[in-house]
């Protein structure tokens, strides 16, 4: 890439990294897109806003063709699609710091908003006339992408937005091809017992006593003799960590409720409903079973994506060609939008670290290698 094309993906990286678009700040949110939509006014590029619901994060698809007729039973459907996300976790300034031939910081340069700057700026390059190619951006992946890449792509009431191979760089650190995310089940327990006051216990029954109990009984279910989480270490298992603990109202009363969330988080030895069958079935059977209430917070599937799929066996060729060393496969503990999907979802990433750190960082040359290997893989498949 020339200086003057390294200058302008730092622009607009810059530019994006200056809007303070934290996940739940839909208005800031909107005016992430609203510069994306000016970047790419007067362009043939195809653009269409869309949002679940007036007030729900909003999104906007890219695309190298029109959107589908109202009516016609066509849904949005390109072979290479980008996925991205602007929304980022809250920090108390925003911007840049460091210059565009080195290593630069600052909330979102990794996460993502520079590679989104790139992506932008190499459609912008490109033809849609000669492509079958989409971007579709969206504002809440930091908080679970329910409105965005879930509606998008699985609700019944969504577009139904597909392609034969997505292209999402939110894993894969280091030029590294992602093959596993593990999947994220989270439950809040709710525990009743009775007030009393706490010079005099025995008058009540601690909601608090209850729900460390079973907290421990959720962290400690044995499946087949062997037990289901491991907190310890970075080895490949699934985890379970309590997170949000509440209960009691002043330190003279035995609480009469309490509740927590736990966060589980599983590799393919499970699926949801394999994983909720044994946690559900541990309260069920618990002394504590009448005095303890559980609900699914949050749930979603493992990203699975096999090195032997043409997509994946192609793009890690393209890869080596310009990183000019082995591609490592990598399995990520953390989750990403491309859990939503049923197609191949291709992950990778430009050096960087310290994500969703206050000195999150990245290599900014790197983004430009970032930017040659997507160009070659759309050339490809698109």
């Amino acid at each position: 890439m020339s200086d003057a094309r390294l200058l302008e993906v730092f622009a607009l990286t810059k530019a994006l990294v200056d809007i303070p678009s934290a996940s739940r700040d839909v208005a800031q949110c909107r005016v992430c897109l609203s510069f994306i939509q000016e970047y790419f006014a007067g362009t043939a590029w195809h653009l269409t806003p869309i949002a679940k619901s007036p007030s729900a994060s909003p999104m906007l698809y890219i695309s190298s063709k029109p959107w589908p007729a109202s009516g016609s039973g066509a849904k949005p459907f390109s072979k290479v699609l980008i996925l991205g996300h602007v929304d980022v976790v809250p920090m108390a300034t925003y911007g840049i710091e460091g210059e565009p031939t080195g290593v630069i910081r600052g909330r979102g340069v990794s996460d993502m908003k520079g590679p989104v700057a790139a992506l932008m700026h190499l459609l912008k390059s490109l033809n849609p006339a000669n492509l079958d190619l989409a971007m579709l951006v969206v504002t809440d992946e930091e908080i679970g992408g329910i409105d965005g890449a879930k509606f998008a792509f699985a609700d019944a009431e969504g577009p139904h937005i597909s392609c034969d191979m997505c292209l999402c760089p939110d894993g894969g650190d280091n030029f590294k091809l992602v093959t596993h995310e593990k999947g994220v089940f989270r439950i809040e327990l709710t525990a009743s017992g009775k007030s009393a006051h706490s010079a005099y216990p025995w008058n009540g029954d601690n909601a608090v006593l209850t729900l460390i109990d079973e907290i421990g009984r959720v962290g400690s279910i044995q499946h087949d003799g062997k037990p289901v989480f491991d907190n310890v270490g970075p080895q490949w298992h699934s985890t379970c960590v309590p997170t949000i603990i509440q209960g009691g109202q002043v330190i003279n009363q035995v609480p009469g409720s309490a509740s927590a969330k736990i966060d589980m988080r599983f590799t393919e030895t499970w699926t949801l409903d394999t994983l909720k069958t044994v946690v559900f079935g541990a309260l069920a059977s618990s002394p504590n079973a009448s005095k303890i209430r559980a609900e699914v917070v949050f749930e979603q599937p493992m990203l699975l994506c096999p090195p032997e799929l043409p997509c994946m066996i192609a793009t890690k060729k393209v890869m080596e060609d310009h990183v000019h060393h082995d591609v490592e496969y990598s399995r990520g503990h953390g989750t990403s939008d491309g859990h939503w999907a049923d197609f191949p979802v291709v992950m990778f990433k430009p050096i960087g670290g310290g994500l969703h750190q206050d000195d999150e960082w990245v290599d900014f040359p790197s983004i430009l290698t970032f930017y040659d290997i997507c160009a070659d893989v759309i050339k490809l498949f698109a």
